[in-house]
């Protein structure tokens, strides 16, 4: 439900906000709830931020800029491109894309036949219903 709302938010609000300013208000909605939440439930872990090296603040920086800032915009500029009802129908790769970075990221490989034929069931079912939703 959540992620079918923020996606008709995207595409209703070109003509009221730029792509830069509807992730800037996505973002402070978002940091300001996690923000609430963490400090909710255990505000004893906040104090791990004055602990932290400066390769971790870089790693941290990094990690901001390149998945949350410009996977947000990638994000928000898809879903005004193609609409937000064929933006949906395209989320179902990220398991695919999550199984093969997985595995050359973390070395975790698929090793029993199960586990294969789950992954080939997976593609099958996700081709398929590509296919046809593009027909």
């Amino acid at each position: 439900y959540f992620s079918a709302s923020a996606r008709t938010i995207i595409q209703i609000s070109w003509d009221v906000l730029s792509s830069g300013g509807l992730m800037l208000v996505q973002d402070i909605f978002e940091g300001l709830f996690l923000l609430g939440f963490t400090f909710a439930y255990n505000y004893e872990d906040w104090f791990i931020w004055f602990n932290m090296s400066s390769i971790d603040w870089i790693i941290f920086v990094m990690y901001l800029l390149l998945v949350w800032v410009i996977g947000d915009y990638i994000q928000n500029a898809s879903v005004r491109l193609i609409g937000s009802a064929e933006h949906a129908t395209y989320q179902q790769l990220r398991i695919i894309s999550t199984i093969i970075a997985s595995y050359f990221v973390m070395d975790e490989t698929i090793e029993s036949w199960i586990g294969w034929l789950g992954l080939f069931i997976l593609i099958t079912a996700i081709s398929y219903f590509l296919f046809s939703t593009s027909n």
